[in-house]
């Protein structure tokens, strides 16, 4: 039992989940709320790639969470240097103000392109700011906290300023495919694709932040410390016929369960489409501001540190993916699968297989082992379940007729999905990745369990911080 009883109710109500936001509130969403709203737009915008997403989002909740901290009786600063405010200042105007300027400045160190998009809500939401006692000093917590945050972050091994190597967050340890796009010399090991861009013009995929695994964690020792095996290397047989099996029996509503998890480049990725759904879980669960600074903060660094160890796992084990092995592996012989975009199930040639996707996304450009979108989904469900005190809640998702982007026209009728449990959504997350042929099982499987494990260890730090010193 925590020293603060919250997040302890089951909410048994229903969340339209959707990939461009929320469900429509019953009340005004909380500032932090609308923060993260304007946040993950920029992320849209800016086309920001997961990993570097994933880290975006945890400092400008770290940001929040700080300032607001220095409004609450018991939470630990996760900086040094900061302190509480007198207890006379602690009031709502405040803790709106303070964190109001701290996501604003994080978020225009990040997202410089964005300004226009934060400053309005930053305007809006300081305009009362005189009416408190200790209002206006509440702006000067709020940058402060920013600084730090960002200071923090500086040399964390993301290199975001290019400092380690040249090129913001380019790799700075040396990583080389031993396969190209033409040559497969290890049929087990990463390949890179040759793919069309936007403008349709062939290019060489490069692994997205070989370098992750390095970058500092908000919570576990290293990015390896639940590094999960990997024996044998390569896909087994059952992998492989898995892959094919789904592909030969997809129908509208597998599909649409991949479409809806996809989070393809433009999207909010795979941590930012749980920070949607933790504004899911804050409407349900009627939280106030306090209540969804913590569900946020703890949310947000879960999907960091899931980025972490999920590419320390692909880096260390460079397994190659579906998309490479099964067009070598069964090159001249006739397979039953997905035959493209608006084809359906079709005998076609081993070496024209390809993942149910757009031909600009066909394959993500890391490797396969361990599943991100997994990861991700297990950490996060994990750390939610925790600070609200229960896994047990209703989500709905709606993917509506003609929505495909890959099979454009399908479905052919709106397809409902309904989960019970956050844990239950977080399966069906890692699942969809491998019905649409993007992974294999095991990558799938093993995500699941080292996100589990990284949630369960992110949210017993955010809660020694939250509950403060007995």
């Amino acid at each position: 039992m925590h020293r603060r009883d919250f997040f302890t109710r089951t909410a048994a109500a229903g969340a339209a989940l959707a990939a461009t936001g929320p469900a429509h509130a019953t009340s005004t969403p909380s500032i932090v709320v609308q923060w993260n709203r304007v946040m993950l737009q920029a992320v849209q915008n800016t086309v920001m790639p997961v990993t570097i997403a994933a880290r975006s989002l945890a400092m400008v909740h770290e940001a929040i969470y700080n300032a607001w901290a220095h409004y609450d009786a018991w939470a630990y600063f996760t900086q040094p240097g900061l302190s509480r405010r007198l207890a006379l200042e602690w009031n709502s105007i405040n803790k709106r103000v303070a964190i109001s300027h701290a996501a604003h400045g994080v978020l225009t160190e990040l997202f410089p392109t964005q300004v226009s998009l934060f400053d309005p809500l930053l305007q809006s939401s300081i305009s009362d700011a005189w009416l408190s006692l200790g209002g206006l000093s509440a702006g000067s917590v709020g940058r402060n906290v920013a600084g730090k945050v960002i200071a923090s972050r500086n040399n964390d091994g993301a290199n975001m300023r290019g400092d380690l190597a040249v090129g913001a967050y380019s790799d700075w340890t040396g990583y080389q495919s031993v396969n190209t796009p033409d040559l497969v010399t290890d049929i087990d090991r990463w390949q890179p694709l040759r793919l069309p861009n936007s403008a349709g013009v062939l290019t060489v995929q490069k692994f997205l932040t070989p370098h992750w695994g390095r970058v500092r964690p908000f919570a576990l020792s290293s990015g390896s410390v639940f590094r999960p095996s990997l024996s044998p290397r390569g896909a087994t047989q059952a992998e492989i016929d898995e892959v094919l099996h789904l592909s030969a029996t997809l129908d509208d509503r597998s599909k649409a369960l991949g479409d809806f998890f996809a989070q393809n480049p433009g999207a909010v990725t795979p941590p930012g489409q749980w920070l949607q759904i933790a504004e899911q879980v804050s409407q349900i669960d009627c939280n106030d501001l306090d209540r969804d600074v913590k569900l946020f903060f703890t949310t947000s660094q879960a999907g960091l540190d899931a980025s972490i160890a999920a590419w320390d796992a692909k880096r260390f084990h460079d397994q190659a993916r579906p998309a490479s092995v099964i067009p070598v592996r069964f090159r001249g012989q006739s397979i039953r699968a997905w035959g493209g975009p608006g084809k359906g199930t079709q005998t076609i040639l081993g070496e024209n297989w390809i993942p149910w996707q757009r031909p600009s996304n066909r394959s993500p450009p890391f490797p396969d082992f361990v599943s991100g979108h997994s990861t991700f989904s297990a950490a996060c469900a994990t750390a939610i379940a925790r600070v609200r005190g229960s896994d047990v809640i209703t989500l709905t998702a709606t993917v509506p007729k003609g929505a495909f982007r890959t099979d454009p026209g399908l479905p052919a009728t709106d397809i409902t999905f309904v989960w019970r449990s956050l844990s239950e959504a977080a399966d069906a997350a890692g699942f969809s990745r491998r019905v649409t042929g993007i992974h294999w099982e095991r990558s799938d499987l093993s995500g699941r369990a080292l996100g589990r494990q990284v949630g369960t260890a992110v949210a017993n730090k955010a809660l020694e911080l939250i509950d403060g010193p007995w």
